[in-house]
């Protein structure tokens, strides 16, 4: 056996690794999704960028850790790791908040999405 066969079976190997395990659990659906139907549930407010925005970052990041924190209790304590106020197509405008936990042992990473209203908009299962 050459060097060049024990490397190139080692670069096959980690290739046939790397394709196989990256598709594993590419399949698993959400357990819970936004619905834009349900947008017609909440106050709607219509803002463009040329205006002050009607709801401060600091207010949206209270709103989703207060919605954390009744989904998963009070021994979580949450990091904030982006604010992002954003609009998808015909959506209206709402910060996207990424929130992750500091449990070692049970790490959670959240997305809420908080509308200028100040609501969260909810997730629910999808309609598969």
């Amino acid at each position: 056996m050459t060097l060049k066969n024990i490397f190139g079976g080692s670069i096959m190997l980690f290739i046939m690794y790397f394709v196989v395990g990256c598709d594993i659990g590419s399949n698993r659906k959400p357990s819970h999704v936004w619905h834009t139907a349900d947008l017609a549930n909440y106050k709607k407010v219509d803002w463009t960028p040329t205006q002050p925005i009607p709801l401060s970052p600091d207010t949206a990041v209270r709103a989703a850790l207060t919605d954390l924190k009744d989904t998963y209790g009070t021994n979580i304590v949450w990091q904030i790791e982006s604010i992002t106020l954003k609009k998808s197509f015909s959506k209206p405008w709402l910060y996207s908040i990424q929130c992750k936990s500091n449990e070692e042992r049970d790490y959670k990473m959240e997305f809420v999405r908080v509308l200028l209203s100040g609501e969260v908009w909810k997730q629910r299962p999808p309609e598969w």
